[in-house]
């Protein structure tokens, strides 16, 4: 009988074969990780210059934990970890190189796209430094952090979102965005077709953000035994604003991400948890799409219209017109591949490059493109390899994956502004608690069994 209730207690808790319990190493960890979040929703400091909050949090973090590098003992840390902060390192040095051989001048447009590359990088070794001082179940509680504190933010950006339908936000809004001209600016553009974005700067931002909340949503669903009328909430208001933005990423990848992400994982103990997530899902959207004062409630169903589909085609509607052959970014591919194919044109743009392949392609040539897409793949793999543990992490890190490959087409995901942020952040962390994940050799079969199917 004691030898039972042991099993049944076994096969209940899947995680049981790693360390519990071990003390934590300060809130400290988690207060820098919420700093850093909170930063990428901040506002803009010097305007002129393209300062934002993230800046001032984020580098001076990394000087800091640079000095404690070296004075203090290095721990271990995995090695798709080095091989992706060198392959990023290299990726910056082949860019500044071929910007200074192909530049004659020295421009902003130079430095605000060099920053682009660097703040990943400076991101990259805060969260190494952040996560290998950490257990597997530190690092599982530094996941479920970043969780709550960024589908709360997203929340409450939502909740600025559905404000924007009935009074005029600019006031607040215009201290997260470049250029004091209400029509000057993206968000101004996308308001006129009823696109409400609360502090992202375009739809594509907030798409972008919104869908890795969404996929936090879910796994918060997942990971904890009963519902929670906050999360409940909370995603309410995630559908809402992901669907304000009317972002293709949140439509066509944010929300079948999550879904199919539930339907992974799926158990008969959370089947009807996820079916009422499911029918939330069609009573928000069906709701705003008859609200009246939401002029983009057009523009949304033109999406699923099949006679608007079949005549502007669904190529050009889904992508907003970025894949036409005709499209300004077919007209940058085709320049580079006839001018410099091997090496692009370096840092320097004074253009927008709606594209993640297009900005390596462009600025670095088939050498910068081959590297993003080399970090991409080793990625993937190394998560395909971690669904043998049968972690349901291991499955929401594929489907990351996955999503910053479709992202991609409509722009650059790894270095655009605010919600790059969010990706590196649960990429990383991702990365380092599928690596301690280690399971004993006396781990059952059963205990297999019950982590393969998401209990």
């Amino acid at each position: 009988m004691h030898t039972a209730n042991t099993n049944k207690q076994t096969v209940s808790q899947p995680y049981s074969y790693l360390k519990r319990r071990e003390r934590s190493k300060g809130k400290g960890v988690y207060i820098i990780l919420s700093l850093i979040l909170i930063s990428a929703f901040g506002p803009y400091i010097f305007r002129n210059s393209g300062v934002r909050l993230e800046h001032l949090i984020i580098y001076p973090l990394a000087v800091i934990l640079l000095i404690r590098y070296f004075l203090n003992p290095k721990k271990a840390t995995p090695r798709i970890y080095h091989i992706i902060l060198t392959l990023w390192l290299l990726l910056i040095f082949w860019l500044i190189l071929i910007t200074y051989f192909t530049k004659e001048t020295f421009s902003f447009f130079i430095i605000a796209e060099m920053e682009n590359m660097i703040q990943p990088l400076a991101l990259l070794f805060i969260l190494g430094e952040l996560l290998k001082e950490l257990s597997f179940d530190e690092q599982i509680k530094f996941l479920k952090v970043a969780a709550w504190v960024i589908i709360i933010l997203l929340a409450l950006n939502a909740i600025l979102s559905i404000a924007t339908i009935f009074v005029d936000t600019w006031s607040i809004v215009h201290w997260f965005l470049r250029g004091d001209n209400f029509l000057e600016t993206v968000w101004g553009r996308s308001l006129t077709n009823g696109r409400y974005l609360g502090i992202f700067n375009q739809p594509f931002e907030a798409g972008l953000a919104y869908s890795i909340g969404l996929l936090l949503w879910v796994y918060l669903l997942l990971r904890q035994k009963a519902g929670s009328f906050l999360l409940l909430n909370v995603g309410i208001l995630l559908i809402a604003g992901g669907l304000l933005s009317i972002s293709k990423v949140f439509l066509l990848g944010g929300i079948p991400a999550a879904i199919l992400f539930a339907v992974w994982v799926l158990n008969t103990r959370r089947a009807k948890r996820l079916g009422g997530v499911f029918i939330l899902l069609v009573i928000v959207t069906g709701l705003l799409t008859s609200f009246r004062r939401w002029v983009g409630a057009q523009y949304l169903l033109q999406l699923f219209d099949y006679k608007q589909v079949s005549k502007v085609g669904a190529l050009s509607l889904y992508s907003g017109g970025r894949l036409n052959q005709s499209s300004f970014v077919g007209h940058l591919f085709r320049l580079v591949w006839d001018v410099s194919p091997l090496v692009g044109f370096g840092f320097g743009v004074n253009f927008a490059l709606d594209n993640a392949y297009l900005e390596f392609f462009y600025q670095g040539g088939l050498i910068a493109l081959t590297i993003y897409l080399g970090i991409l793949i080793i990625l993937g793999l190394s998560f395909f390899r971690k669904l043998a543990s049968g972690l349901i992490e291991a499955k929401m890190a594929l489907l990351l994956v996955a999503l910053v490959l479709f992202a991609g087409f409509g722009a650059p995901v790894l270095t655009i502004n605010r919600s790059s942020i969010l990706v590196w952040v649960v990429l990383m962390t991702l990365m380092f608690l599928l690596w301690s994940a280690q399971p004993s050799q006396t781990m059952t079969q059963a205990d297999k069994t019950a982590g393969a199917v998401g209990i």
